[in-house]
């Protein structure tokens, strides 16, 4: 426990953020796929998804810390090289 400790505090918010979103996407993707026709769409839909989860959140957690752990990973993750994170998803490279 104490390595990953150590990793944690020593690794990026991005690869944090990265390595989260790619354990999650093969049940992402499905559902995402219910709801949106086009790629183009999923923007709109993460967007509404965040809003829910703030809205939810605000019983536990303050609006201004549940929008900075939003925007800690959504900056990192906007500056993905997304042909680099899907072959990294198919093929592990």
């Amino acid at each position: 426990m104490k390595e990953l400790v150590v990793w944690l505090i020593h690794t990026p918010a991005g690869t944090i953020a990265f390595l989260s979103a790619v354990a999650a996407w093969p049940v992402l993707f499905s559902v995402v796929t219910l709801f949106c026709k086009e790629p183009t769409e999923w923007p709109i839909m993460f967007g509404v998804a965040i809003q829910e989860a703030l809205s939810f959140a605000k019983q536990d957690v303050s609006q201004e810390v549940a929008l900075q752990i939003v925007m800690e990973a959504a900056v990192p993750m906007s500056k993905v090289d997304l042909e680099a994170a899907v072959k990294y998803i198919i093929n592990g490279d």
